[in-house]
């Protein structure tokens, strides 16, 4: 299922399930234990509990328990709660050990998503992932928001007061003090809690929130119901893919990725819109390029997958609640993939896929969804690296060929006809690279170079360095920021979140993007009749050529 892992209705909620690939029944769930704090400073007796229905309070019946002299708690669980919330219930009554004497004004509820791992502290700082999380926002993003407020790098998970991080527990203190400011009747409503946060999130800052921007913030839908990923797969999901170009005859149709779960597999699989009708796309259709090689977690390359071969579906090892864990039988890869789920009925398309289509599509886009519409968030991540060597059919006119594996392409760098041993020899090369050079010098720098060889980049700015499993494969490392003005060939890869790399393959060194493991990728799904109001509303705006 590469195409879902590359690639940027019904149902309900799963609360407790785990369904084995081939079964129907559930098996049981795996007994764990978590432990951590509830912070600001260290809350003392606040009310820790898992929220099994997700409506954002403690129940009867969750498992809970109340934090210590410490702020610390400790949960027995079973695994079918990862990805669902943990919530501590910060009251008057509840002390903080980093204000001696104060009391907080009003009641309300921080969180943090539930991970794999056996320690779960719960902040202001994990609250405002979750806020975002729920709002449609990629964990990634989620987190990288929250350390551009802090100004630099830091683990969201740590205990910032143990390890010292004066200006995460400063920041964490102005959060709640922010939520504060919003109680009515002496609490702050958990909608209220999420609208503040993600304000905050939006905002970029803490002190500038105002009423309006929370009014805005609670008026967005919140993908915080968890679906039940097999029920609703099953039948098919579809997310709009936009505008595809034939990669032989350049002929344009609308195209759509379709998901979907049948015989302990997962697949997305392309289809167009022939002007009446969706029908499967010929695999590679609207990509440039043949196929690619995977680089195996043993530092060796796979074998040439093509793009037939890379629709297979990945198969499913578990389902538990709203998580799928599968593994792409090519590669070995382990995937996570969460899904969530929000009410969108009457709310309009514009707002809906903000972010999701271009700005001035989104511009025109009127309309709304009907009633008992869902949409559904889908986040997977990958357990590991995966550096692909794609094989290119979009080649300069005069650009000679390599032939591989049946394929003749153009991904090379230097001369064609010459055999390299070593990535080495890609050191002091000069790489056309759009309207820029990539230059790799010795050290493990690097820069980009204009046309007329005057730096458009220094080595201060962009570095290289070997990947630990294979020697022949160098990582170049470069901040989005900094490209952000140039006609970099690679930037897209860059701005993306992944990283470009220079490798030696087949003897010929060749150009290769790596996603991290701590990256995620998100679609936005919609079962048919759904999908079918929205496509009929962007099929107005947006015109084939």
């Amino acid at each position: 299922m590469t195409a879902v892992l590359t690639a940027c209705g019904g149902g309900g909620e799963s609360t407790t399930a785990t369904t084995s690939p081939g079964t129907s029944s559930p098996a049981p769930a795996a007994q764990m234990s978590i432990a951590g704090k509830a912070i600001d400073g260290y809350l003392v007796g606040a009310k820790i509990c898992v929220d099994l229905n997700n409506n954002g309070v403690c129940d009867a019946g969750e498992p809970s328990t109340i934090t210590g002299s410490d702020g610390s708690y400790t949960l027995a669980l079973d695994g079918s709660t990862q990805g669902k919330k943990l919530l501590a219930v910060v009251t008057p009554a509840t002390k903080d050990l980093s204000r001696p004497g104060y009391s907080f004004p009003a009641e309300f509820t921080l969180s943090s998503i539930i991970s794999s791992g056996p320690t779960q502290h719960i902040t202001p700082l994990t609250s405002l992932v979750a806020a975002q999380v729920d709002a449609g926002r990629r964990r990634t993003d989620a987190n990288n928001a929250v350390v551009t407020l802090l100004g630099g790098s830091v683990n969201l998970n740590d205990d910032y007061i143990a390890n010292g991080n004066g200006s995460a527990a400063t920041l964490a203190a102005s959060m709640v003090d922010k939520l504060s400011e919003f109680a009515k009747s002496g609490r702050v409503d958990q909608g209220t809690v999420d609208a503040v946060l993600n304000a905050i999130a939006a905002k970029g800052n803490v002190s500038g929130v105002t009423q309006a921007d929370v009014d805005v913030q609670a008026s967005l839908p919140k993908f915080a119901a968890v679906a039940d990923p097999a029920g609703v797969l099953t039948s098919g999901l579809y997310a709009y893919d936009g505008i595809g170009y034939n990669s032989s005859t350049q002929a344009a149709s609308f195209v759509r990725n379709r998901w979907s779960y049948a015989n302990g597999g997962l697949a997305s699989l392309q289809e167009k819109w022939n002007g009446s009708s969706w029908i499967a796309a010929a695999p590679g259709e609207f990509d440039q390029n043949y196929g690619e090689y995977v680089l195996k977690s043993d530092g060796t390359w796979s074998a040439f997958f093509s793009q037939a071969a890379q629709q297979t579906p990945d198969t499913v090892q578990k389902v538990e609640g709203n998580i799928i864990t599968t593994v792409n039988n090519l590669t070995g890869i382990t995937t996570t993939l969460e899904m969530r789920q929000a009410d969108v009925s009457n709310v309009s398309f514009a707002q809906i896929l903000k972010g999701w289509i271009d700005d001035a599509t989104l511009g025109k886009l009127t309309g709304a969804f009907g009633a008992g519409a869902s949409a559904y968030v889908v986040e997977a991540t990958h357990a590991s690296d995966e550096i692909t060597l794609a094989s290119f059919s979009a080649c300069s006119s005069n650009a000679p060929l390599i032939s591989e594996d049946g394929v003749s392409h153009c991904n090379y760098l230097g001369d064609p006809a010459r055999q390299y041993t070593s990535v080495d020899q890609a050191i002091g090369m000069v790489i056309p690279a759009g309207g820029v050079n990539l230059h790799l010098l010795s050290n493990g720098l690097a820069e980009l170079l204009n046309p007329d060889g005057s730096v458009a980049l220094d080595s201060s700015k962009i570095t290289w360095s070997k990947y630990p499993t294979n020697a022949n494969v160098i990582v170049i490392s470069v901040a989005a920021s900094d490209i952000a003005n140039l006609t970099f060939l690679f930037g897209d890869t860059v701005k993306e979140g992944s990283r470009i790399v220079i490798a030696l393959h087949n003897g010929h060194l060749k150009r290769g993007d790596l996603s991290p493991a701590n990256q995620s990728k998100k679609a936005l799904l919609f079962a048919q009749s759904i999908f079918d109001q929205l496509f009929a509303e962007l099929s107005k705006l947006v015109s084939l050529p």
